[in-house]
């Protein structure tokens, strides 16, 4: 049983690699694009819900913030944005940024300006392989996207292990 788990570990890795390294080459080569296309449901209904987090889209959002998230979500509120809303992981009407991986970040925001941001949070233990490609698969979608669309990975209280993620006093001083 352990020599065949880590042979499917192996194969996962190889598939996971070519897929990352094919998504990049057709990206080079304008073939795949992005596109505008989710619409926000007009109400959600979470089975665990809170509603004591200010500026949320929804009457309650999901609770399910771990204590990282949560002190991040206050203090990006403090910042006077419109609105919040927590994306929920994986839910088939839910949004994502489809690429080599299904990437659901943690959070998207308007600011007040209309600008549409993703924020992946990161706790000190999340900056592995797996935090580089979805920081990676994020960016590009800024990239590719329109001007009021904006990605960022932040971390909360340490120098950022990944190269393009930001702290969260980086990003509140950007928002304000």
């Amino acid at each position: 049983q352990g020599i065949c788990r880590k042979i499917k570990l192996f194969i996962d890795e190889l598939l996971n690699e070519y897929r990352f390294q094919n998504f990049k080459r057709l990206c080079e080569l304008n073939i795949i694009k992005t596109k505008e296309s989710y619409i926000f449901p007009q109400y959600i209904n979470p089975i665990n819900s809170t509603d004591n987090i200010a500026l949320s889209l929804y009457d309650s959002e999901l609770d399910d913030l771990n204590e990282t998230e949560f002190r991040i979500i206050n203090k990006i509120c403090s910042t006077g944005i419109k609105w919040w809303h927590r994306i929920g992981s994986r839910k088939p009407n839910e949004f994502y940024i489809n690429g080599f991986i299904n990437h659901y970040p943690d959070f998207v925001i308007c600011t007040k300006n209309n600008k549409i941001l993703l924020i992946e949070v990161k706790g000190e233990d999340r900056d592995g392989t797996d935090s580089q490609r979805k920081l990676f698969l994020g960016r590009k979608w800024q990239e590719m996207s329109d001007q009021k669309f904006k990605y960022f990975m932040v971390f909360e209280d340490r120098a950022m292990a990944i190269d393009g993620a930001v702290q969260i006093d980086d990003l509140i001083g950007i928002l304000q």
